[in-house]
């Protein structure tokens, strides 16, 4: 049986003709900020004594601050072709991509955490004769709120400046949620689809001007604004004639308002921004006169010329895996030939059809076939199961080398020898940054062993979380590790924020994780310093804000429980909580500005008293042995009296025939948040091998004062055992506690 696999592979091809102009990564094609200054600043703060400032979030009244790199997060290249925006996917619309059709990368400045931020990129222009034509390509996200005013609004721009930073009196573009008409709406945010602004340099030649893109969020800090650019200097066009075509189509560059093509004999053609030209010449010259809304003039010249692409693709397969390596060795006429790999995982055996299509940056393309028969896997590896994958350590900082270390088993009787294994690192992006290739020398029958791989992997730059994903013949396991951004320009790097308990019931208090850069200033003495945590609600409305005077501790990660509250509102839903440290300058010491956020959930009912669980005091049992049910209950406010309670506990077998019933009182301590009780009785468990279930709930309910209590009930299916047809058989799996906070530590 065959089957296809289509494999649509983007290469772009260098076939913009007659750059006239040299800005070099203008365009981030060095998919970095080289040549480009970034920057940072506050759109909104709180002063020493907690009185709020915001002067409008306009460029010219932030303090803007350049950073040494660019920041993780708030100056960020673009390099996913298929990528959206996660934030513009609404109603008829697919999402904002997040490069424009037609390049390789983008700059997005600003994200869509909140705070306060502001970010900018500023490139500097040697303006001449071949580069007064600057396009920039740009898109925004704003987030909308009812509360501020329009100066206190989200906000993206561009703007051209000489040196001294005054602006020029051309090419200035600022977007703003007042703008609805240039915007599309969509679950709460305002975008901007990718549109075009071209600037006339030309009066400025011989002289600098900066480039300035920049982005940030509203002035209380509670509502996020980023955006997304590609710039060009000079004039190009584009010429798109495919091997298997006979028409050939020139394009002039967006944002002008007004062309005119002409041919070598200077007749006129059209007047539109692309035109077409059947059964061309080779080498025959085209030119297009152009002006821009502002009355500025140019003219472009296009030489025809044939795109030849000659895909090929290679297929090499290694039998013990599903994987298989596929080789790009396509050539074309314009550019070297590739050498570039990628895996494929199969998931069954057969013949299989690889297509490959390899477009170029102009539009053309062409496929190619390769056949192939994939084979069983052996049998014997059948035997061989993954147990777990993990790096040598849990968080790394980004750019680090380490070894993933496998755990397998050898499921059969007979011992196994070379075994091959392969690890690939997946980042955030899902793109594999890495395969790794390593072998066990033998596992004997029925054992487990751990391979710590010989080989090494980069982690990750920045500061979230990647994947490893081993794979041995059909049976692959994945897990997830944390990797640590920390640039040059920081020593404190915030990791997380979470509330204590995952649920709430009126006062949230968080815990936060952050660390030192370790080992960077070896004189910088560990300090007392304040954390600070918003706390938002599901209308991104600030509830309010609680601090915590902790020892940094610049040597490890350091974990902050807080031991006062904010409370939020009486209703059932999402908050958010929003955590950073104090800026205070400090002699030896350099801060960083990021921020974490997490969400939570609040519940505005007014139950007291919560039914956790209930299970027998054995996990599995004999028949006929007596087992008593243990329960497991929530009490809310600490500071009520201390209640008896009425429960009813109850048995029935696998067929939900009610076997024992019991009631009573049990007595609710306040100075515990999670109440274990016995309920003073012993039960015989069902003479049959099977499951049985018990039932726990509260009956007879008293509303007192200051009490009251829920309907709410807890099951649990438990195991008997009457006699047994294997030696050893898995009853049952449970953590020892029944019910614990988010990390704190239990055995299972």
């Amino acid at each position: 049986m065959k089957r296809r696999i289509l494999l649509s592979v983007i290469y772009f091809l260098a076939l913009m003709p007659l750059l006239r102009a040299q800005c070099p990564n203008l365009d981030f094609s060095n998919c970095n900020f080289n040549g480009w200054e970034c920057y940072t600043a506050k759109s909104g703060y709180y002063d020493s004594n907690w009185v709020f400032n915001c002067n409008g979030t306009y460029y010219d009244t932030l303090a803007w601050k350049l950073e040494l790199a660019p920041i993780s997060g708030r100056h960020t290249i673009i390099y996913d072709p298929y990528g959206t925006d996660n934030n513009t996917y609404c109603g008829t619309y697919n999402g904002l991509l997040l490069i424009p059709n037609g390049y390789r990368y983008s700059a997005r400045i600003g994200n869509d955490n909140v705070g306060g931020e502001a970010e900018s990129i500023r490139y500097r222009i040697a303006v001449d004769s071949t580069n007064f034509w600057v396009t920039v390509h740009y898109a925004a996200v704003l987030e909308f709120a009812q509360h501020w005013s329009e100066m206190e609004s989200p906000r993206f721009g561009i703007r051209f400046q000489d040196t001294t930073g005054k602006p020029l009196p051309v090419g200035n573009l600022e977007l703003s949620v007042k703008d609805t008409a240039q915007l599309i709406k969509c679950s709460g945010v305002y975008w901007k689809d990718w549109d075009v602004l071209a600037v006339n340099l030309s009066p400025w030649i011989g002289q600098t001007v900066e480039l300035v893109i920049y982005a940030m969020d509203c002035g209380k800090a509670g509502h996020f604004g980023y955006g997304y650019a590609v710039c060009e200097c000079g004039v190009k066009g584009n010429v798109r004639y495919c091997s298997n075509s006979s028409v050939a189509e020139l394009s002039a560059p967006f944002g002008f308002s007004y062309y005119c093509w002409v041919d070598s004999a200077g007749k006129v053609l059209d007047t539109v921004q692309r035109i077409k030209i059947i059964n061309p010449q080779i080498g025959t010259e085209y030119r297009c006169f152009m002006s821009n809304v502002q009355g500025s003039k140019d003219t472009i010249s296009l030489r025809i010329r044939q795109t030849l692409i000659s895909p090929s693709i290679m297929c090499q397969r290694d039998s013990l895996t599903p994987f298989i390596r596929l080789a790009n060795r396509s050539e074309t006429n314009t550019c070297k030939p590739f050498r570039d790999m990628f895996d494929y995982c199969f998931k069954d055996t057969g013949m299989y059809e690889v297509i490959l299509t390899v477009y170029a940056e102009n539009g053309c393309s062409d496929t190619c076939f390769r056949r192939f028969m994939v084979a069983p896997v052996p049998t014997d590896v059948e035997n061989v199961k993954l147990l777990s994958v993990r790096p040598d350590a849990d968080s790394l900082e980004g750019g680090n080398l380490t070894f993933p270390r496998v755990v397998l088993c050898n499921t059969g009787r007979d011992s196994m020898k070379n075994i091959g294994l392969e690890v690939l690192v997946v980042d955030k992006y899902d793109t594999v940054v890495a395969h790794l290739r390593d072998t066990i020398a033998a596992i004997p029958g029925g054992d487990t062993a751990e391979l710590a791989f010989r080989s090494r992997y980069t982690v990750p730059d920045y500061t979230g979380s990647y994947r490893l994903k081993a794979v041995y013949g059909t049976d692959t396991i994945v897990s997830v590790a944390h990797c640590i951004y920390r640039p040059d320009t920081c020593d404190i790097s915030m990791l997380s924020v979470r509330p204590q308990q995952d649920s709430s019931f009126g006062i949230v208090k968080p815990v936060v994780r952050y660390t030192g850069y370790r080992n960077r200033y070896t004189y910088a003495v560990n300090h007392w310093d304040y954390v600070y945590v918003c706390l938002y609600d599901s209308n991104n409305v600030r509830l309010g804000m609680v601090n915590y005077n902790d020892y940094l501790n610049y040597k490890d990660t350091t974990v902050v429980m807080f031991s006062k509250g904010i409370k939020v509102f009486n209703y059932t839903g999402r908050y958010r909580l929003v955590a950073y440290v104090s800026y205070h300058a400090s002699k030896n010491m350099i801060r960083s500005n990021d921020t974490v956020s997490c969400t939570g959930y609040c519940t505005g009912d007014t139950i007291d008293i919560r039914m956790l669980s209930v299970r027998p005091s054995k996990d599995s049992a004999f028949g006929e042995t007596k087992v008593t049910p243990v329960l497991n209950t929530y009490y809310r406010h600490p500071d009520l009296v201390n209640s008896f309670v009425d429960v009813c506990v109850q048995m029935y077998d696998s067929s939900h025939v009610l076997l024992h019933q019991f009631k009573n009182e049990i007595f609710v301590n306040c100075n515990k948040t999670e109440n274990e009780v016995m309920s003073y009785v012993d039960w015989k468990v069902p003479d049959y091998t099977g499951v049985y279930y018990l039932k726990a709930f509260f009956v007879n309910l008293k509303k007192e004062e200051n009490l009251s209590t829920a309907n709410d009930t807890a099951f649990f299916k438990a195991h008997c055992i009457r006699h047994l047809k294997k030696d050893v058989a898995l009853l049952s799996v449970r953590p020892q506690h029944d019910s614990a906070e988010v990390g704190t530590w239990t055995s299972p």
